[in-house]
């Protein structure tokens, strides 16, 4: 197993203690951790001495649920506010400046927002596309109070 994973020379691994934490059960973890694949091991063991250890995996169930309703409503409704308001928010600034730039800079940011909305849409993806979009509206809302 040592040799399996490159570590046969190494002195700190010569226990099967020491080995599983330092090695198998950090590959393991990565492992499962990026991949789409779910892994694990059993000890094979002598009386009370770990001699070995079997590998195995399989396709993982990590399956991401939908996005909500809600979460879909939310993120459209603020997409198009902030479309149905983008020259309110222009307007309030007066000639083209830096802060102008950086307004129309967000609007475009949010307006891009649609196309990330699909029929696969997971509620994960949906979580930081409104946490995104929130922190869009703040800070058009902000910049706006600021002109007032």
């Amino acid at each position: 197993m040592l040799k399996l994973f490159s570590v046969e020379g190494v002195s700190s691994y010569k226990d099967s203690a020491q080995f599983k934490r330092g090695v198998l059960d950090v590959a393991i973890r990565k492992f499962n951790q990026y991949t789409e694949l779910e892994s694990w091991y059993v000890e094979k063991k002598k009386g009370r001495a770990i001699v070995g250890f079997d590998l195995h995996w399989s396709v993982a169930s990590k399956q991401e649920t939908a996005a909500t309703e809600n979460q879909l409503k939310e993120i459209t409704t603020i997409i198009d506010a902030v479309e149905a308001d983008m020259w309110n928010y222009l307007e309030e600034l007066g000639e083209m400046d830096l802060e102008k730039l950086h307004l129309m800079n967000i609007i475009q940011k949010v307006l891009k927002c649609r196309v990330e909305v699909t029929t696969t849409l997971t509620s994960t993806k949906a979580n930081e596309i409104l946490q995104r979009l929130k922190g869009h509206l703040c800070s058009l809302q902000s910049q706006l109070d600021d002109a007032r």
